[in-house]
């Protein structure tokens, strides 16, 4: 998700440079403030039962990754209250994305794809259908289908700005022609007694 910050000026080159700018610092605004906002949520105690089994200050560790066990019923409390608090946190990235959706709504859609996505994996390991290795595995490979959504969108969003500018370079190449003042013809004229002719 930190890729959203920069995104703005490979996915949207239709808008101008320093609406690209502005629009990417507020990207970057809206990051931190998700970011921030998460990490507060994680400080809270109620959480401490997933801290290190669901949730992460630091990258999880392999024996983190490792942990085939499923939520205990503190757990499960913990787990669901955590759900629950994200929601304010997704706002801000929400908002992250906005200035990208704005110009293609597949941005958000591929965002709200991974929230639910990643509600679905919490809902699994709430349920005890999932153990918590299992549960990261998905959010992982979740993680990764969005940076992949994502490259797709850019790519496609880039071949079709390359084509409306060359339609728009062609259109004013043809515009050009048409418009533009006829050649200056010059003639050699020949007078032959009364008459002039001219070639």
């Amino acid at each position: 998700m930190k890729r959203l910050a920069v995104l703005l000026s490979l996915a949207v080159p239709t808008i101008s440079a320093c609406a690209a700018k502005d629009a990417s610092l507020e990207i970057q605004a809206n990051r931190d403030r998700f970011d921030a906002c998460t990490m507060a949520e994680m400080t809270k105690p109620e959480y401490a039962p997933i801290i290190g089994k669901y949730i992460f200050r630091e990258p999880p560790t392999l024996q983190q990754k490792s942990n085939d066990a499923k939520p205990t019923e503190e757990e499960r409390v913990a787990l669901s209250r955590w759900v629950s608090a994200k929601s304010s946190c997704r706002l801000h990235m929400r908002a992250a994305v906005k200035p990208l959706a704005e110009q293609d709504p597949r941005y958000l859609q591929v965002l709200e794809n991974l929230f639910a996505d990643n509600d679905a994996v919490a809902m699994a390991l709430y349920d005890g259908r999932v153990s918590y290795k299992q549960a990261l595995q998905r959010i992982d490979d979740l993680s990764r289908g969005f940076d992949n959504s994502l490259t797709a969108l850019d790519h496609q969003n880039m071949q079709e700005a390359q084509r409306i500018e060359a339609q728009r370079q062609s259109s004013l190449a043809t515009w050009l022609a048409i418009t533009a003042p006829a050649p200056r013809q010059e003639f050699t004229c020949f007078q032959y007694g009364n008459m002039t002719k001219c070639r």
